[in-house]
C-alpha cells in the first residue's frame, strides 16, 4: 500500500494500519477484494505514468515502467507493514534510504 498519511502524525498512522488490515481480509471478503484490488491498480497505474513520463523526457532511463511501479508499491506496502504498523520506525527509514538510492542508481538519468 502507498503512505496514505504523513509520518509524524500517530492519528493518520492509523489509517495507514486499517487499510493494511484490509488489504489481508481482502482474499476472503470479494466486498474488500474489489475495491482495494481497484485503488491498488489505480496506484500502480498512476506510479508507471510517472516513470514513463520520465522516460520520455529524459529524466529517467529506459526503465520499465510497469515493473518499477510493481517494485515501489511493493516497498512501499512492505514498509508500511513494519514501519507503521509495528513502530519500526528505523528499519522504516533504511527501507526508504535504499529505495531512493535505488531509484537514483537505476531510474534516475545521470545529470
Amino acid at each position: 500500500m502507498t503512505f496514505l498519511v504523513t509520518d509524524g502524525d500517530p492519528d493518520a498512522a492509523g489509517l495507514n494500519v486499517a487499510f493494511m488490515e484490509l488489504l489481508s481480509h481482502a482474499p476472503y471478503n470479494e466486498t474488500l477484494e474489489g475495491p482495494l484490488r481497484a485503488y491498488e491498480e489505480f496506484v500502480l497505474a498512476e506510479l508507471a505514468d510517472v516513470v514513463r513520463a520520465g522516460v520520455e523526457s529524459g529524466d529517467f532511463r529506459d526503465a520499465d515502467p510497469e515493473a518499477t511501479a510493481a517494485f515501489v508499491l511493493a516497498t512501499c506496502d512492505g514498509v508500511t507493514g513494519f514501519g507503521t504498523a509495528l513502530g519500526m520506525a528505523e528499519a522504516a527509514a533504511d527501507v526508504r534510504d535504499r529505495l531512493f538510492a535505488y531509484l537514483d542508481a537505476v531510474v534516475v538519468a545521470d545529470a
